[in-house]
């Protein structure tokens, strides 16, 4: 019996010759695609909602991702100065969305009702922001830090 060789196979080529030139070539090639399509993507960032003038109110409050603070703005909208819980105020934008009120100026409006300077409910004008979310004894309302309220007529 004659021992057989096997042939070389082009693709392969012959041990420590073409074999793994071809392998390193793939590879090369595959890492350079999964970079180009990842740096495609780390090139194209979402460009944040542009502020409106500093006390245009705005239509609709956009929601930050949970970990951001929103941008400063001003939004229009009804104040619940008293709540089931002391303490805490709730504003309804006339776009309909619901925020607990929190921040120093929610806190001396709130005395204001309290001593009964200001009514418990009013149609108001708020500047201020959303804050990164957290634990509230207010409920599960995100919050709406009130840096400037003013009572509209």
């Amino acid at each position: 019996m004659t021992a057989r060789t096997r042939p070389e196979h082009p693709a392969h080529g012959a041990r420590g010759r073409g074999g793994r030139a071809v392998r390193a070539g793939l590879l090369l090639g595959a890492a350079g695609m999964l970079a180009a399509v990842a740096g495609g993507c780390s090139d194209t960032p979402t460009p944040p909602a542009p502020t409106p003038p500093s006390g245009t109110p705005v239509a609709t409050v956009p929601l930050p991702a949970p970990s951001a603070d929103g941008p400063v703005l001003t939004v229009d909208g009804q104040a619940s100065w008293t709540t089931g819980h002391p303490g805490c105020a709730v504003l309804r934008t006339d776009a309909g969305q619901e925020f607990s009120l929190v921040g120093p100026a929610t806190q001396q409006r709130l005395g204001e009702v309290r001593s009964g300077a200001s009514p418990a409910q009013q149609r108001v004008r708020i500047t201020g922001y959303v804050p990164k979310v957290g634990a509230s004894v207010c409920g599960a309302l995100r919050a709406f830090v009130a840096e400037k309220v003013t009572a509209m007529n």
